[in-house]
């Protein structure tokens, strides 16, 4: 049989706010004006932070957990494997 938590207010029912926790993974793509970097490119670098913030600024009271980062810096959307 399934049961809801819930609070009696004023002999009413009152639903109960339950929180989740996320587990992210990131996806980051190489800008193509930095296709030419040997190095983790700028862009990618500040893909991350970015994300990561927006992430952090979340207000909603559930839990965001970053599992892991996949980054295609070398590889850009324009990149032809032929």
């Amino acid at each position: 049989m399934l049961r809801r938590s819930c609070v009696e207010i004023d002999n009413k029912p009152a639903a109960v706010t339950r929180f989740r926790v996320w587990r992210i993974a990131i996806y980051i793509r190489l800008s193509k004006e930095d296709l030419d970097k040997k190095d983790e490119s700028e862009s990618v670098s500040n893909q991350k932070e970015i994300i990561k913030e927006h992430i952090a600024s979340f207000d909603d009271g559930n839990e965001y957990i970053i599992v892991d980062y996949y980054i295609d810096d070398g590889i850009s959307g324009t990149t032809d494997d032929e």
